[in-house]
């Protein structure tokens, strides 16, 4: 992969999990009961939202210098490797993962740029702190198995260097409309890297509100994101020490 050296990265387990994954993404999110869920303003107002509160995060990390790397779990069409560009981020050092080889092509025809690679984000390509910041947006909410998603924090963990940051956006409350998800809790990720520097943020108006909203009035969905039980997403960093 360019831009990355390459290694075994972990115990082959999960299989079954990580077919279930591939094949959710492949053929059920493809239907156009989730795709219709997921175009319109109201996803772009969700991601420019994150980006928001990301972009000043990730100015007071200070990791957005020459030669450092960022690794993109499930990169997916590489809509966020892109954020990272426009935020200043070297592209020589974004790396992006994928489990599914087709999001990986068209991350890759998007950003002719970008260094991607078909992966799992439990047994990565990468050696041992090698990576100033890993970043996941709502793909660990989509592994449901235990075992599997502690394996893709403790990769994380090896492949970062010390004082590096594991970024996670990802859902916080369970979702009714979609049993192929499961949040990601604010305990799991302090056990996860125990002794961690771990700042936590709610963030996100819940997105059957927002889809509703947003037609009518950017700022309706503004103004809703004030209350926190009404935020459907948390965003957390890791430092390592």
């Amino acid at each position: 992969m360019s831009g990355a050296e390459t290694t075994p990265g972990g115990p082959d387990s999960g299989r079954g999990e990580r077919e279930r994954i591939r094949r959710i993404y492949e053929e059920t999110y493809l239907e156009n009961r989730y795709r219709s869920r997921w175009s319109g303003i109201g996803p772009h107002l969700i991601h420019e939202g994150k980006w928001e509160i990301l972009r000043p995060l990730l100015a007071d990390l200070g990791y957005a210098r020459p030669g450092a790397r960022v690794l993109d779990l499930g990169a997916g069409s590489g809509v966020d490797c892109e954020e990272l560009d426009r935020f200043g981020w070297d592209r020589a050092g974004i790396i992006a993962i994928d489990l599914l080889r087709g999001d990986v092509g068209r991350a890759r025809t998007r950003l002719p740029w970008l260094s991607g690679a078909v992966g799992d984000a439990a047994r990565l390509p990468i050696l041992d702190a090698a990576v100033d910041l890993v970043f996941q947006s709502t793909m660990i909410s989509s592994v449901l198995e235990d075992r599997l998603r502690a394996a893709i924090y403790a990769e994380a963990a090896r492949v970062l260097k010390r004082g590096g940051a594991f970024i996670s956006y990802d859902t916080r409350y369970p979702n009714p409309w979609n049993r192929y998800t499961r949040p990601v809790r604010p305990g799991e990720l302090r056990r996860a890297f125990p002794g961690w520097s771990l700042r936590l943020t709610s963030l996100t108006l819940l997105p059957p509100l927002v889809r509703r909203l947003a037609p009518l009035s950017t700022a309706l969905c503004r103004a809703g994101e004030r209350f926190p039980p009404l935020r459907s997403h948390l965003l957390a960093c890791a430092v390592k020490p």
